[in-house]
């Protein structure tokens, strides 16, 4: 996670820099199509990555505090961060 948040350098194979770097890229996009209201490109692509992130950690470490699918609490953790960045 370091290399991905700018701590350190990163390899051309990485699949968490390519994913991270997708991300990134797909909300430049929704920014410019006006589908997200202009804010940080980075900064909205690090609260989304850390968001579902947060999620997964924790339903592997605290699985009693998260119970129910994991997908579905992934799935309301975008749905809840995408609605603060939807253009209104």
């Amino acid at each position: 996670m370091r290399e991905v948040f700018g701590e350190g350098s990163t390899t051309d194979d990485d699949p968490g820099a390519d994913a991270y770097a997708f991300l990134e890229n797909t909300v430049a996009e929704c920014i410019a199509t006006g589908a997200f209201r202009p804010i940080d490109t980075r900064r909205a692509a690090q609260l989304l990555w850390a968001g579902v992130h947060g999620v997964a950690s924790l339903k592997i470490s605290c699985e009693q505090m998260m119970d129910g699918d994991a997908t579905e609490i992934v799935d309301a953790m975008s749905d809840a961060l995408l609605t603060g960045f939807c253009n209104r």
